[in-house]
């Protein structure tokens, strides 16, 4: 049966009037938010591997913000759930990153804010990032663990867990304040796994929060300390990644970037005028140092040339006595002997070195450096016992009197990070050019002072054991087992001498000094060295024909050097 005219038009009037409805809808809000989504930056879709493992960091990384929380409800930026799928940590943006970790510090820690991990969260399914957007902290496709710079993009700690497993990979911190990286899968034979875990760290066995629990009046208080005591995993500004219990650091994964660590003082050389010098080395070098490890000062020394005011004959008991009232607890190892134990004859060496340098200078340069070897050697006696370690090293004399100005060592240390080895130098003394075997003239390398990572300052003090070859080498290619025949005069395109001026060919040249073999030996090492002239300070030698220094202040060795120009040496 037909239907009324008037109700079909009516239902069309009510279809088109809806049609409208939508379109304008559609016109006003979805075509601009589709519009917006064409011109806006993409969405990176790549898997969280592929982006933290590409060599360069996403832009969209980069702070937005010069506070962290702007926008930010703090009292939610912690609560989210970690068990509702894998965050992506190459591949987060910057407003994802501040939704998901930015976070103030509990109330009881001294820090104003961190990004925290706390117990039974999983690290896949989150990203840390320390509040000033420098750090993040996560974990790859691969198994690694990583801490990244956002500024660099250079990674600066991991778990050394690349394994690239077809495998499920799950972090957790436990509540004994370990943080655990285990796998699994279901069709593998064994289908889990642990390949790393905090407890691998020095120093980060974890906790019992239940222990000393005595005094807790009820069940409720047990609880509550229970609760405060439960661990977090927390990455600060500073790129400080650790496991805090409650105010107390039970492990630290990575210390802070800026912080340089433990440093070893390294003394090497005749005591003399010891007893002159060393307050001045206590507070000009070992109290400036801030690094969380501290100083540990080491003395390799001979029991002659030791000049007491009040003593003629000082016994090793007493010196001893008077370093430690000088070093106090930073004294850590002190090896006295007599300078006949150290004292080497180079008896064997060809007789064209002999004839360049002379027998009895030969032999003095090769007891210097054997005393420098086993100087580093009983440090490493040392760090062997107390399980210890250094971050850098500074290798110096005891009678270098630091009369003035010395910079803090850690001023140093921006110049020490590509490998470079710093030999401060007596301030003004722009005195010698020491060849390199590549053929470069470079000023300022010295024996007296040197300071660099312990990498580097491993290799400068074990000169000793390459000196001998390196020598008869340079001079004429001569090694081991070397055919007469192939002895060469004139083996080294560019020979080991000093020189005053910047000719490489002629000129005045001193063969076989200490300055030049050092050069050398940093040369072929492919160590560079940069020299700090700001060091007013001065080899401290007994001025007197005895023994004992008395009331004078001994005789300074390269106070001034430059003659003719001591407007140079304002008060010296």
């Amino acid at each position: 049966m037909a239907g009324n005219p008037m109700n079909m038009s009516r239902t069309t009037i009510i279809r088109v009037a809806i049609c409208c409805m939508v379109g304008t809808f559609a016109l006003f809000f979805l075509v601009p938010w589709y519009k917006d989504t064409l011109v806006s930056t993409p969405l990176d879709i790549r898997p969280p591997s592929e982006i933290l493992d590409s060599p360069a960091l996403p832009h969209d990384l980069l702070p937005i913000s010069s506070n962290p929380t702007d926008g930010i409800d703090l009292s939610t930026s912690n609560s989210h759930e970690h068990d509702h799928g894998h965050a992506s940590f190459e591949d987060a943006t910057t407003s994802s990153f501040i939704d998901k970790t930015t976070s103030t510090a509990l109330s009881h820690t001294t820090q104003t804010s961190s990004a925290i991990l706390r117990v039974g969260e999983a690290l896949e399914s989150t990203i840390l990032t320390s509040p000033n957007k420098k750090y993040r902290f996560g974990l790859k496709s691969s198994g690694q663990l990583s801490l990244t710079s956002l500024e660099t993009g250079a990674e600066i700690f991991s778990s050394n867990t690349a394994l690239y497993w077809p495998v499920d990979y799950h972090v957790e911190l436990t509540r004994q304040a370990v943080l655990e990286l285990t796998w699994t899968n279901d069709t593998a034979t064994p289908s889990k796994g642990k390949p790393w875990s905090s407890a691998l760290l020095p120093d980060c066995d974890g906790i019992d929060i239940t222990t000393n629990m005595t005094g807790a009046a009820s069940s409720e208080a047990e609880a509550d300390i229970v609760s405060r005591r439960m661990p977090v995993l927390e990455l600060l500004d500073s790129g400080l990644l650790q496991i805090r219990s409650d105010a107390k650091v039970v492990c630290v994964l990575n210390k802070a970037v800026g912080d340089t660590g433990r440093l070893a003082i390294v003394y090497a050389g005749y005591l003399r005028t010891y007893m002159k010098t060393c307050a001045d080395h206590k507070k000009k070098l070992v109290d400036t140092w801030t690094g969380s490890g501290g100083v540990d000062v080491h003395v390799y020394s001979y029991l002659e040339e030791v000049f007491h005011e009040d003593e003629d004959n000082p016994t090793r008991e007493s010196i001893e006595k008077n370093l430690r009232d000088c070093f106090g607890d930073s004294l850590k190892s002190v090896n006295l002997v007599n300078v006949q134990e150290v004292a080497e004859t180079w008896n064997d060496a060809p007789q064209g070195v002999i004839n360049s340098c002379g027998q009895s200078k030969l032999d003095r340069h090769v007891s210097q450096w054997k005393s420098i070897y086993a100087a580093s050697t009983q440090v490493q006696r040392y760090m062997i016992q107390h399980g210890v370690r250094y971050e850098y090293i500074l290798k110096t004399r005891p009678d270098l009197f630091l009369h003035g100005i010395i910079p803090p060592l850690e001023e140093l240390v921006p110049m020490t990070l590509d490998g470079t080895i710093v030999a401060p130098r007596v301030a003004m003394d722009w005195n010698w050019y020491t060849m390199r075997h590549d053929g470069e003239l470079i000023a300022g390398v010295t024996d007296i002072m040197a300071f660099g990572k312990s990498a580097q300052m491993w290799t400068y003090m074990n000169i000793f054991r390459g000196f001998k070859d390196m020598t008869s080498m340079e001079m004429f290619g001569e090694i081991l087992g070397t055919a007469p025949s192939m002895v060469d005069r004139h083996f080294a395109k560019w020979q080991n001498y000093n020189t005053h001026g910047h000719s490489k060919v002629d000129g005045d040249k001193e063969r076989c000094t200490p300055e030049g073999s050092l050069a050398y030996w940093l040369s072929i090492n492919d160590i560079p060295v940069k020299t700090d002239w700001r060091f007013e300070m001065a080899v401290l030698r007994n001025s007197g024909p005895g023994p004992r220094l008395g009331k004078e202040l001994g005789h300074q060795i390269f106070s001034c050097p430059i003659e003719g120009k001591k407007w140079l040496c304002p008060g010296l």
